[in-house]
């Protein structure tokens, strides 16, 4: 964005008292490195899921990566435009550091248009892995062609707003320089920021289809539908910074609240966030999964209706069978940290018009205990946990 011009000249004392001036840049600091913490935890969880538990890191994690990159650069950038006028009032900002701001601000443009961007491509090849249809396939890709080719163009626009193109960061500019227009700058912003916005709503849309088409149960699809939907928040983002984006060269103050960037910030990080939490659905399974096994091992230990009473044994009615007696055999592996081992034991069952059940290691002696034309059935039963690795 082009730098305000501000007219006012500041004598020796009043560039000294400034440094006293008040500062809302701890505030802006806070709000989007709470953003920033929050998108980092979301790809770091996305490449240990994709690198080290399913242990296939595709094109699209790559994409998602260099993404995340982008936001940290563009962080480091706003830490430096806070050490030299952000959140401070304008007519507070000494003359020296307008400079050292617009050239932060030179380098963070084009940061933040490619990060947006990268989310979207790196959304594409997501779903690529996924659609069947052919036309399908190849409006992603025209789409993903089509954000890298828009890309391209507005981070040439963003640098070359000046000819030289040091012109742009410089204060006051060389009286040579060729530089856009407010006029022009404010039309190329607000372009950028429609085509964001509809950009945005396509890969929101994209992914109904194709989750609506799994063969997954309601309750699946409408938790993977709720998060793709999260998008909408970038989307959202994006309609702001527009709007806000419309006034800036309005607000002779704009470095105070300094709201048109922060918008600028919260489109990338919600993008990234929004992108990197279907991946994440291994995790969360595997989390569920290793909960619920800890609850069936304590149900087994304490004895819950559902799962038996304090040996383990259970009473199927259905079935016509009783296993277990009080006695627990089978289970004397459970352990005191409520794992259960591998443990076995043998039972036979005699279908004759009299029952006999036997258990145990002991069986060599099977005189009396079997009927005249009795038959007998030994089963070996294992009695296992089975555990995933976390």
């Amino acid at each position: 964005m082009a730098v305000i011009q501000m007219q006012t000249i500041w004598s020796r004392q009043e560039t000294v008292a400034a440094v006293d001036k008040p500062s809302n840049a701890p505030t802006i600091l806070a709000v989007v490195g709470t953003m920033m913490g929050l998108s980092t935890l979301c790809t770091l969880l996305r490449v240990y899921v994709r690198g080290f538990m399913i242990k296939h890191f595709g094109l699209d994690d790559v994409v998602m990566v260099f993404a995340w990159l982008a936001a940290v650069g563009a962080m480091v950038c706003l830490v430096g435009e806070t050490h030299h006028g952000a959140g401070r009032h304008s007519f507070d900002i000494q003359l020296e550091e307008w400079g050292k701001l617009s050239y932060w601000q030179y380098i963070h443009g084009p940061l933040l248009v490619s990060g947006i961007s990268l989310v979207k491509v790196s959304l594409g090849l997501f779903l690529l892995r996924f659609v069947q249809g052919k036309w399908y396939k190849r409006f992603i890709i025209f789409m993903i062609v089509f954000i890298l080719l828009f890309t391209l163009s507005c981070d040439l626009t963003l640098a070359l707003q000046c000819i030289p193109p040091y012109a742009s960061y410089m204060f006051p500019r060389p009286p040579d320089a060729k530089c856009f227009s407010t006029d022009t700058f404010l039309k190329l912003s607000t372009f950028n920021g429609v085509m964001n916005i509809l950009t945005d709503a396509v890969f929101v849309l994209l992914p109904v289809p194709v989750i609506v088409g799994l063969q997954v149960n309601k309750r699946v699809k409408a938790t993977l539908i709720f998060i793709l939907s999260l998008g909408l928040f970038a989307c959202v983002a994006s309609i702001v910074r527009v709007y806000v984006g419309s006034h800036v060269f309005e607000d002779m103050d704009y470095t105070w609240a300094y709201a048109f960037f922060i918008w600028n910030y919260a489109e990338l990080h919600t993008g990234i966030i929004a992108a990197c939490l279907p991946a994440l659905r291994p995790l969360f399974s595997s989390i569920l999964e290793n909960t619920s096994r800890r609850l069936r091992a304590t149900g087994y230990m304490y004895g819950s209706s559902r799962y038996g009473n304090k040996y383990g044994s259970k009473t199927n009615p259905r079935s016509g069978y009783q296993r277990q007696d009080d006695e627990g055999v089978g289970l004397e592996s459970l352990q005191r940290n409520n794992r259960l081992e591998e443990g076995t034991y043998k039972a036979r069952i005699m279908t004759t018009n009299g029952t006999n059940v036997s258990h145990g290691e002991d069986d060599s002696s099977e005189d009396g205990i079997l009927p005249p034309h009795g038959v007998v059935k030994t089963t070996e039963i294992v009695v296992t946990e089975g555990r995933s690795k976390f």
